[in-house]
């Protein structure tokens, strides 16, 4: 018996002194920052640069979705797409998300995080704020408010402007407090939604799997972005036995950023 206990000691202690291999394991990650968090015990389990300034490109409307929520009395309420929701888009070539011109709100949501709809973005953020810049003050007011002290907002599309930014640290508490809300997670979690007038709202995760062949199995859903300024950025889920929640920016590729979430996730699932 006190032999048996002695070896019970040596091992734990060789836990203390020797971690496991789980937290040193190189993974040849592509994106240049990245935040990966058990969200069961909210416990970061990886992480690279994640305090650095990065650039988020459209996981921008995590906030615009957030702001848009906080502030909507009633989902089913109808808005309407005009001439002044596409200015942004022509100017910088931005995505659509093939709404026709009158929608519910619920439906510009959908619009907004599946297929990244700029469109919708700014349909949302002129409805609610009553103009584009006093949404985008709403936004920052709820950065504050949350405690993002390295995010900065200009604008609720995420096209490329050097005041708007955040760190991979800063969207993970950002993208764990939208998940509170139910709506929220039930959109990010759909991979295809069909309007009121048969309009297909595809998730951007469908495009880039489909894109390269990858199985999506271990993500659950997420937002993509993509700018010149920062690469190619995910925020995505892994919804199982256990919750984990991964932020990427800077990937140089679509791919790059797909393959880091499909292998964290694997390897965390097989060895933590």
């Amino acid at each position: 018996m006190v032999n048996l206990m002695k070896k019970i000691l040596f091992l734990l202690l060789l836990l203390f002194i020797f971690p496991l291999s789980v937290f040193s394991y190189d993974f040849n990650i592509n994106s240049n920052n990245v935040i990966l968090i058990n969200l069961n015990e909210d416990k970061i389990l990886y992480e690279k640069n994640s305090d650095s300034k990065t650039y988020i490109a459209s996981l921008t409307k995590i906030m615009t979705a957030v702001v848009a929520l906080e502030n909507i009395d009633d989902l089913s309420t109808k808005v309407f797409l005009t001439t002044e929701d596409f200015k942004d888009i022509y100017k910088y070539d931005l995505q659509t998300s093939g709404l026709k011109v009158n929608n519910y709100y619920e439906e510009l949501l959908y619009a907004l995080l599946l297929p990244s709809g700029a469109d919708a973005a700014s349909c949302l953020a002129r409805n609610i704020g009553g103009s584009v810049s006093n949404f985008v003050k709403m936004m920052n007011d709820k950065a504050k408010e949350l405690n993002l002290n390295n995010t900065k907002f200009a604008n609720p599309i995420g096209y490329d402007d050097v005041n708007n930014y955040s760190t991979v640290k800063d969207v993970s508490i950002l993208f764990k407090y939208a998940l509170n809300n139910e709506t929220f997670k039930k959109i990010v979690t759909t991979f295809s939604y069909k309007t009121h007038d048969n309009i297909t709202l595809n998730h951007t995760l469908n495009y880039y799997a489909n894109k390269y062949n990858l199985t999506l199995d271990n993500i659950s859903g997420g937002k993509t972005g993509n700018e010149t300024l920062s690469g190619y950025c995910l925020a995505s889920l892994s919804l199982k036995d256990v919750d984990y929640m991964l932020i990427t920016t800077n990937s140089k590729s679509s791919s790059g950023q797909l393959k880091d979430a499909l292998n964290l996730y694997k390897y965390y699932r097989d060895n933590y």
